[in-house]
């Protein structure tokens, strides 16, 4: 219920801050996650316990997405753009359906859990608080804020398990989890 860690340098990785790196840096940034990626996604195959760590919930928060659409979403959004938001759940769907091999995963690596430590030009990541059990390509799909060719990068380098869906399936989770924000807005009323 508590824990203190050493503070992690360096600068939050906005995708304008990003953009301002060498790129040498951005693909010193694409070897590291991957290499974070590759350890993690590959920890329970190696023999590491992490039986006490949860399993992905994304069934569940698919669920209460499905609520929380029809409750705030379909007053406030077009036809057309609430066809849209349904193909993204109907995807979601068919995606958390089918069976996968589940890795430990970080399950938000967003901007504000990377920092990049100019000086030392080392990658920092913060916020292990929604690691869970599941899906590798979740832990690529906000990468997608820094666009297609860095993604594309980290996946060049990265040694976790890989299938042909991975980037794809990546993508969806992208669009689940703008959905996702925006119904948080409804209920948070922060984003």
């Amino acid at each position: 219920s508590f824990s203190v860690f050493q503070l992690i340098p360096g600068q939050f990785l906005s995708y304008k801050f990003f953009q301002s790196l060498k790129t040498e840096e951005r693909s010193s940034v694409a070897r590291q996650l991957a290499g974070l990626l590759s350890t993690m996604h590959t920890a329970i195959q190696n023999g590491h316990d992490f039986s006490t760590v949860n399993v992905s919930s994304l069934k569940t928060d698919q669920l209460e997405l499905k609520q929380l659409t029809k409750q705030y979403l379909a007053t406030v959004l077009s036809d057309e753009d609430l066809r849209f938001v349904q193909q993204i759940i109907d995807d979601t769907d068919t995606l958390i359906n089918l069976p996968r091999t589940s890795v430990f995963i970080h399950g938000d690596i967003y901007n504000n859990h990377l920092l990049w430590d100019q000086s030392a030009k080392q990658l920092g990541i913060i916020d292990f608080s929604d690691m869970n059990i599941g899906d590798p390509a979740f832990d690529f799909a906000e990468l997608y804020e820094y666009g297609k060719r860095f993604v594309d990068e980290i996946y060049s380098y990265y040694t976790g398990p890989k299938d042909t869906t991975l980037l794809e399936r990546a993508w969806t989770y992208q669009k689940w989890t703008s959905v996702y924000m925006m119904t948080d807005y409804f209920v948070y009323h922060k984003t």
